[in-house]
């Protein structure tokens, strides 16, 4: 019994840890700072014991999305996070006027973060965003301010699992 618990110990101890992702890892360094400071952390999500019902602040911005096709590469779009949804189009007129380009629910996302080049990978079923920030200073506001904001609507969720709040919208 006495070594049973102390598995189940270890067990919640690496979970509580931040998570690594090797398979995303480019850096063959042999120090394990420098691989950690260049491989993928993957955000964990809300734990059960955990209330996360507070009042999120909005966080808005342009962040770079990468494109495959037709227009290949890092465009610039307007970024709109509220209460764990995460919408975007060209400029904030667009974003006040409705003009969405997707609409991202933070949630449900696995989120991936990579501060040496200031990226952030949302994972939906259907999609995997990748996000890039200019600065490490916005880079940090904004992994910060995401992770509030889908353990907000991952706690929403649990409290609420038969109703739908989120539609989501086909991306252009």
């Amino acid at each position: 019994e006495k070594q049973q618990r102390s598995m189940s110990d270890e067990k919640s101890l690496g979970a509580s840890q931040k998570m690594l992702s090797p398979s995303r890892s480019t850096s063959n360094c042999s120090s394990k700072q420098e691989s950690r400071q260049d491989s993928w952390e993957v955000v964990e999500g809300l734990r059960t014991s955990m209330n996360y019902a507070q009042e999120m602040q909005a966080q808005e911005g342009y962040l770079l999305k990468k494109r495959k096709w037709p227009l290949k590469g890092w465009h610039k779009r307007y970024f709109f996070l509220d209460k764990g949804i995460l919408k975007y189009a060209k400029t904030q007129a667009d974003i006040e006027k409705g003009k969405l380009h997707g609409c991202i629910d933070v949630g449900l996302s696995v989120m991936s973060v990579k501060k040496s080049t200031k990226c952030i990978d949302l994972d939906t079923e259907e999609h995997i965003y990748h996000l890039k920030v200019k600065s490490q200073e916005l880079f940090e506001e904004w992994v910060s301010k995401l992770r509030d904001h889908r353990l907000y609507r991952q706690n929403e969720i649990s409290m609420f699992p038969q109703t739908n709040h989120f539609f989501p919208l086909a991306t252009v």
